[in-house]
């Protein structure tokens, strides 16, 4: 949750999920947070998966690519209710060259900080006549505008260093993205162990499982481009 000092309330894309009043901190804990004179916010209240931190984490940080290039002081602060942050810190780093003193978790920060001059990014449904419209529990707020996302794989493209893609040995690769260790929508462990040993047998080689921790970005590039 974002608010300022008149007590206005900012939602971010996930609003229509969040009871945000159960988690917010108690009065007398405002005094004690950590004190930013500049910063982005690219936290996420959940949705920290692979493709939540490649497709929308990232895409806020491109929407704010200029106030952050501006501003060589100015902070980011990322993470949430999720467990890729190194993956997150690998893009900071190689996508957008933010370095890892700028960086920081909002576990860190025990999930409040008092920022002077705050920048976020974020995006919301809208009508043909431009009225403001709710996705009522859709999930069609995770999905970035398309220009952004464009614009995104355009950027991801640009930093792929061919000279070090290693073609594949043999063969065919298959990958299988996992969602193993999710609560939700996966596929229980013991039948994912039986659906690879039947896809490799199926396939003539082995199946890679790409899963948790998600690769960071060289090796997923390798692996992406050799499937």
């Amino acid at each position: 949750v974002i608010f300022d000092t008149k007590c206005r309330v900012f939602a971010s894309n996930h609003d229509e999920e969040i009871r945000y009043w159960s988690s917010m901190p108690p009065p007398q804990a405002l005094g004690s947070a950590k004190r930013l004179k500049t910063a982005i916010s690219v936290a996420q209240v959940w949705g920290l998966g692979p493709y939540h931190i490649i497709a929308e984490t990232m895409s806020r940080m491109h929407l704010l690519r200029a106030e952050l290039s501006a501003d060589p002081s100015m902070m980011v602060i990322y993470g949430g209710a999720g467990s890729s942050d190194e993956l997150a810190r690998d893009m900071f780093q190689n996508v957008f060259e933010v370095s890892s003193e700028r960086l920081i978790r909002l576990t860190d920060l025990h999930g409040l900080a008092s920022v002077h001059n705050l920048h976020f990014a974020d995006w919301r449904m809208v009508g043909k006549g431009g009225e403001l419209r709710r996705d009522n529990g859709t999930l069609y707020h995770y999905l970035p505008p398309r220009l952004i996302l464009q614009q995104l794989n355009g950027l991801y493209h640009s930093k792929v260093v061919k000279d070090n893609i290693q073609s594949p040995a043999s063969g065919r690769t298959l990958l299988w993205i996992s969602r193993g260790g999710q609560n939700s929508r996966q596929v229980p462990d013991a039948a994912e162990v039986d659906f690879l040993r039947r896809a490799s047998e199926l396939w003539g080689e082995e199946v890679v499982r790409v899963g948790r921790p998600f690769p960071k970005m060289l090796e997923a590039q390798q692996l992406f481009f050799a499937a």
